[in-house]
């Protein structure tokens, strides 16, 4: 109720200079410093600057700014009103509101956005995003698809290309002219720039908090010049590099996402993620050294090629369904001697 007086109080007698300034940064600038490791949160930070400088202690000012550069999302709708009661925290309690404003951005970006959607129930959360995921993977899908589409009829008009991406070029410069290369080029570069903030900054954060011997500058640095000397070793190097690993990885990846989705149905089995995190992980690195690096591992190599699509790079999924059931049985044989045991000595 304090703050909505404030608020009152505010509009009758005119607002601050400084908060003023923090509705106009907004406005114009909020958006400009997005990225996917705090979302809006930079532009938060930036937007919210006046009233941080107002704090005459240094220390208060310090605490406030990391207080205010933390992940903040929501729409433009709303941003306003969490500002107004952030300004008036800060009014009246000045740094002393730094825990406050934390809960505030947080619990009432999350809030807001649960509440707009008319989820509050766990079920309904896990029903709405399910629907959300399945509508982002069939447009996804759906981009894709036109995509093959596109390389497989134009392939054979080319002279064999050294990768997919100069298709696509070749493919947008017959139809669009030399216009349409430079719009793909612009649009390949504003989404990887956006990729490559998010992952340089939360990489960074992360090394820095892990170690004192480097700064978190530094090694924005560090990643930056070394990601700067690989992308101009040319896509087909890149490729030759990252498929084979990516290979290895995606198929742990997506079995560790099932196990994750199923962890209440498949209880307190001790066998299930070693097992099947395991078998996984042995058939897609064979695959990746038969395949990717042409160098087969012998009596390993002949067994996985008897997996079903094997030689389409899905071996794993027959093998990790394989060790589920394995773990399945061998957890109820288990709790079945351990039931008996318990019986007889109860008798």
């Amino acid at each position: 109720m304090q703050e909505v007086r404030w608020v009152m109080n505010k509009m009758q007698n005119g607002l601050s200079k400084e908060s003023k300034s923090v509705f106009w940064r907004w406005y114009f600038l909020g958006g400009a410093g997005w990225n996917y490791e705090k979302m809006q949160g930079l532009g938060y930070f930036y937007s919210m600057l006046p009233m941080i400088k107002k704090q005459k202690d240094e220390e208060d000012r310090k605490n406030l700014a990391k207080t205010e550069l933390q992940f903040f999302n929501t729409n433009n709708t709303m941003a306003p009103i969490i500002m107004g009661v952030d300004c008036a925290l800060q009014d009246q309690t000045g740094a002393e509101a730094a825990d406050t404003i934390a809960a505030l951005n947080f619990g009432l970006v999350i809030a807001t956005t649960l509440r707009s959607l008319g989820v509050e129930k766990k079920n309904d959360l896990i029903h709405y995003t399910t629907r959300a995921g399945l509508a982002a993977g069939a447009i996804l899908s759906a981009v894709c698809l036109m995509l093959s589409y596109m390389g497989m009829k134009r392939s054979a008009i080319y002279a064999i290309p050294e990768n997919g991406a100069v298709v696509l070029r070749l493919i947008v410069k017959q139809l669009f002219g030399d216009v349409g290369a430079v719009l793909l080029a612009a649009i390949f570069t504003l989404a990887c720039l956006t990729t490559c903030v998010g992952l340089i900054t939360s990489i960074s954060q992360l090394f820095s908090s892990l170690t004192d011997r480097l700064k978190y500058r530094q090694w924005v640095y560090l990643i930056a010049g070394f990601s700067f000397v690989v992308c101009n070793q040319g896509l087909n190097t890149i490729l030759g590099i990252s498929v084979p690993v990516l290979n290895a990885i995606y198929p742990v990846s997506i079995v560790l996402i099932i196990l994750g989705l199923l962890d209440e149905k498949l209880g307190k089995n001790p066998y299930m993620y070693p097992a099947v995190i395991t078998v996984t992980g042995i058939v897609s690195c064979v695959y990746c050294l038969d395949y990717n690096m042409h160098m087969p591992l012998g009596f390993l190599s002949d067994l996985c090629h008897t997996f079903p699509l094997y030689s389409l790079g899905l071996g794993w999924a027959g093998a990790a369904a394989a060790a589920a059931l394995m773990s399945h049985l061998a957890y109820r044989l288990r709790s079945r001697r351990v039931s008996q045991n318990e019986t007889e000595a109860a008798a």
